[in-house]
């Protein structure tokens, strides 16, 4: 008979391997342009060629609805979008290692993984939406040669942001620590603390959204565009929800298997929030040291 517990462990073991392997990234940095390290050529490449099949498909299918050609091409569009979603966040990424991070050092409810993991997704993905909305309030033709540029300002601040909130909370719990004040890990203020980074990490632009959107504007289509990265966010906060599973499902796994009493669960449990903390302060600080090159 199957041990479930270990067939769970070493999946939990060789996710976490994968994760942190691919963290640091390789760093894409571009003249006079600050720009956090790129996961893009981390991925690999099956899944690279995966996505632009899929995008490829996405653009062929635009050109039907806009042409009105075929039958149920709003459907088959709609469908590679959410396939698409999926595939792209199975990639190596910050969200998913963050998410994997704060569940892993938190205590949270069977839910919260699921609903963090979709949050993050649809901010990701309509974040692009909103940022191609006010380019084409201003003028269409700084598409091009502007989104690409306000995308990559948008992620570096989302990372300054993630490396200051990360100091002050690493530093707040270290002092908890060395006074041995160890709050509940089930309190408010811990669980507004791990929301918060998960939305600084994710209101930065999806180039996958963005693609689909440019090309929908150019086709005059938008409102379909948008309607494609909603449910290429419904695919994307899938995958991420699994990866904030993994980690609360190690979290839990540990501490049934320590056994322990009620204050040393607890204590454990700080001791773990200080280095998801410290972890953050660490990835955030990688991201952005391409800046200052």
């Amino acid at each position: 008979m199957l041990n479930f517990r270990k067939i769970f462990l070493f999946t939990f073991i060789t996710f976490s391997i994968t994760l942190f392997a691919n963290n640091p990234f390789h760093t894409n940095v571009e003249k006079k342009v600050p720009t956090v390290r790129n996961a893009g050529s981390a991925t690999p490449i099956y899944l690279v060629e995966l996505q632009m099949r899929f995008r490829d498909k996405m653009s062929q299918t635009l050109e039907k609805i806009k042409n009105g050609e075929g039958h149920n091409t709003l459907a088959i569009l709609l469908y590679m979008g959410f396939l698409y979603g999926i595939v792209h966040a199975a990639g190596p990424g910050h969200r998913k290692t963050i998410l994997f991070s704060i569940f892993l050092s938190n205590k949270s409810k069977w839910w919260e993984p699921g609903v963090a993991g979709l949050v993050s997704a649809f901010l990701h993905g309509l974040s692009g939406v909103a940022l191609i909305l006010i380019f084409k309030f201003f003028s269409t033709r700084m598409l091009t040669t502007r989104v690409d540029l306000a995308t990559k300002y948008l992620e570096t601040s989302s990372f300054l942001l993630l490396l200051i909130v990360a100091l002050v909370l690493f530093i707040l719990k270290l002092k908890s620590i060395i006074k041995k004040d160890i709050p509940n890990s089930e309190s408010k203020k811990s669980t507004r603390n791990f929301y918060y980074t998960v939305f600084i990490t994710s209101i930065f632009p999806c180039p996958g959204a963005i693609l689909v959107l440019i090309l929908a504007l150019s086709l005059g289509i938008l409102n379909i565009g948008i309607l494609t990265v909603v449910v290429m966010s419904v695919g994307m906060g899938i995958t991420i929800s699994a990866t904030a599973y993994l980690g609360r499902g190690g979290r839990e796994g540990i501490f049934k298997s320590l056994k322990a009493k009620s204050s040393t669960i607890e204590t454990i449990s700080s001791y773990i929030e200080l280095l998801g903390y410290l972890f953050l302060l660490l990835l955030s600080t990688w991201m952005i040291l391409p800046i200052f090159y």
